[in-house]
């Protein structure tokens, strides 16, 4: 009994977020919508999609953010091809996710923040900060209720990051740092995008300045110093793979972002009232609970808004401990530097943010700040409601024992987070199950020996869907997840080029519905007849979907509309049906494929998403078409590696003009060189890292 009384936090920190996972997937569904689709229904297919810069999917297009998740993806999908199922491994994903989190910030608190005080106020306090860092309003409304795994992963990696680093400066080990390197790597879906990398460092980066402007000897600041250098070179060099193509590519994304503060700013003004001071300091949000009413209207209540109350009323009272405990004044900097983020252009400093926020361009990524940097608040403000509640249960323990700090935590991490309980906190159709002819359907369609792409109809003027099934879904439009030959199913900005030439055939398409429109009036993609214009895509096959609703179509079309528009088609004609897809092909000329010269007979091979063979039959001059979304970065060279002119065709596809079409020409996507690269950087730096561990094992040597 003394060993589980010892151990009685961590087994409730092991316990408690296994009854949530039990209770989320008892039906055995996925968690799915949103931004993220459907991403663990194949994690094979997912993997393919994210292990390249270029993103097979929507006609092709060039992406770096998803890079970070290759290493905990490649992880799950060994245990997906053994046969284990997609939302047992999300379970286990969100599971393991919650454990880490809760469990990082009690020891993060325990052996940081309460080391001055009496063993049982230690076990209280740590135990509250886990139970509220898993349990409160931002996290029922912004990691889980938002749905984005990056969200998930920052809530776990954060405070286990910053406990490793804290522990190596305190002890003096670079051990220490190592660890939190392997966490971060192992968690390295959390960075997806650089709004991530900020929010996880920040911490980090106060603490390194903090203890070295506060310490008092020279050895202490040279240590801090080292220690610094570091874990910043040796984080860099293990998450290679996807910085360096993130710098090199990603550049373009931000680029494009800055150059739109116009827009960025209208998105931050137009967010800003939503989150305010009073909603801020209540780690909630008035968008996602008031307006939206997610949870129900019982959140506009008196009640729940006095229960949200009791975070910063509590948390006043942690001003007992500050003379005792030194680390809270680093807590309180962090606390302070995230409610003036979180606040946005909200007073009282709302024009310095707007300010900033004009001077560095990389922060306009921050146009909701809230939803970014309220992680960062969440974090700090735990050890201060911990405080603040051990503290007024013992000024009122005389009177009501144990009851007010029992009350307190059923209110703010029972009551008022019930959605997280019940499962249903992100929305109606949050919970999934993908029908079985969905699958019948890209068995078949895989079976077709033909070379081409599907798309995906009704086609929608955006890039959400709602989905009939029996558990319904909404999110992005689902397919590239669904089936395993390249689908068109979205507009995703960069293929309005051709995708608002077909929108406008089918009578659905909307101005300035998903972004800038590009210059269409003279498109070369444009063709007398639907057949044309999906041959110079290379599409061969059209899922149509009767489960899908029409209120995401666009311009009032309804499935009805597209059904009789194909009636009427030439060269397209219904050939299959599973349950409620059908399936039509589209019929052209064989010599037509994926890569193909107009004028001589040509043979490929396609090694990976960046990078193809082609094999050249007939020796005379002539072009050589690519199929996918053009991009600078796509280069062709033949046998001698000299350089091909590259050239647009369609007014979207690449091209080639051959002068000697004799022997082989490779075609590649330049920029995942980075990607290898960084791949080797990698590998070699942790392979490096395991055998010092191992030597300094064997040696006894502490490091």
């Amino acid at each position: 009994m003394s060993i589980i009384r010892k151990y009685l936090p961590i087994i409730v920190f092991i316990i408690l977020p296994l009854l949530l996972v039990l209770i989320w997937f008892k039906k055995g569904l996925l968690f799915a919508g949103g931004e993220e689709g459907v991403a663990f229904y194949n994690l094979s297919k997912n993997l393919s999609l994210i292990s390249y810069l270029w993103y097979d999917a929507n006609g092709g297009y060039a992406i770096s953010i998803f890079l970070p998740r290759i290493s905990f993806y490649s992880f799950l999908e060994f245990f997906f091809k053994l046969g284990i199922d997609g939302y047992i491994l999300q379970a286990l994903t969100f599971y393991l996710l919650m454990v880490v989190g809760s469990l990082s910030v009690y020891y993060l608190v325990k052996e940081v923040v309460t080391k001055e005080l009496s063993k049982e106020a230690q076990k209280v306090i740590s135990f509250i900060s886990g139970i509220f860092y898993l349990f409160n309003p931002y996290s029922l409304t912004q990691v889980w209720g938002r749905g984005l795994l990056a969200q998930m992963f920052s809530f776990a990696l954060m405070p286990l990051f910053l406990l490793f680093i804290i522990l190596g400066i305190k002890r003096r080990k670079f051990l220490y740092a190592i660890l939190g390197v392997f966490a971060s790597f192992i968690l390295s879906p959390a960075f997806v995008m650089i709004t991530q990398v900020v929010v996880i460092w920040t911490p980090v980066l106060i603490y390194f300045v903090y203890n070295f402007l506060t310490s008092k000897d020279r050895v202490s600041r040279l240590f801090i110093f080292r220690y610094s250098i570091f874990l910043i070179v040796t984080w860099v060099l293990v998450h290679a793979w996807w910085l360096i193509p993130t710098f090199k590519v990603g550049g373009q994304v931000f680029s494009v972002v800055s150059n739109n503060f116009q827009e960025n700013l209208g998105t931050l003004l137009g967010v800003s009232p939503y989150f305010t001071i009073s909603y801020v300091l209540r780690l909630t949000q008035k968008f996602i609970i008031f307006t939206a009413n997610t949870y129900g209207k019982i959140y506009t209540t008196f009640f729940f808004g006095a229960i949200s109350w009791i975070i910063p009323v509590v948390s006043i009272f942690s001003i007992a401990y500050f003379k005792k405990i030194k680390e809270l004044k680093f807590f309180l900097i962090i606390f302070l530097l995230a409610v003036f983020a979180s606040l946005g252009s909200n007073p009282p400093l709302g024009y310095f943010f707007i300010l900033v926020f004009k001077r560095f361009s990389f922060l306009q990524s921050f146009r909701n700040p809230y939803e970014k940097f309220g992680l960062v608040l969440m974090l700090a403000y735990t050890p201060f409601f911990a405080l603040g509640l051990y503290r007024l249960n013992e000024m009122l323990k005389k009177r009501f024992s144990d009851a007010v700090l029992l009350l307190i935590v059923f209110l703010v991490s029972g009551v008022y987070v019930w959605p997280l309980w019940k499962g249903n906190f992100s929305g109606a159709h949050a919970w999934t199950k993908i029908p079985g002819y969905y699958k019948e359907a890209d068995t078949w369609l895989m079976s077709q020996k033909v070379d081409g792409k599907i798309i995906q109809l009704p086609l929608m003027a955006g890039d959400g869907a709602i989905y009939n099934w029996e558990f319904p879904y909404q999110g992005i439009e689902p397919s590239e997840f669904l089936f395993t030959r390249q689908s068109i199913g979205r507009i995703v900005v960069v293929n309005k080029i051709y995708y608002n030439v077909l929108l406008q055939r089918f009578g659905n398409f909307t101005p300035y519905s998903f972004g800038p429109d590009p210059d269409i009036s003279k498109s070369e993609f444009r063709d007398k007849e639907l057949w044309q214009e999906l041959a110079k895509l290379n599409v061969r096959f059209i899922v149509f979907h009767n489960d899908m609703d029409d209120q995401f179509i666009g311009a009032g079309k309804t499935k009805e509309n597209f059904r009789e528009y194909l009636k009427g088609q030439k060269n397209i004609k219904k050939v299959n049906t599973f349950g409620q897809l059908d399936i039509y092909e589209v019929e052209f000329s064989d010599k037509i494929s994926h890569i193909y010269s107009p004028q001589i007979k040509t043979e490929y091979v396609r090694i990976n998403p960046t990078l193809y063979e082609v094999k050249l039959l007939e020796g005379k001059p002539a072009s050589l078409y690519f199929l996918e979304l053009f991009d600078p970065n796509w280069i062709a060279y033949g046998e001698d590696g000299g350089l091909l002119e590259h050239k647009k065709v369609f007014s979207y596809a690449n091209s080639w003009d051959i002068k000697n079409s004799s022997g082989k020409i490779t075609i590649k996507y330049k920029p995942q060189d980075y990607v290898n690269l960084g791949i080797k950087i990698s590998t070699y730096t942790l392979i490096f890292l395991i055998l010092v561990l191992l030597y300094m094992r064997f040696r006894k040597i502490t490091l």
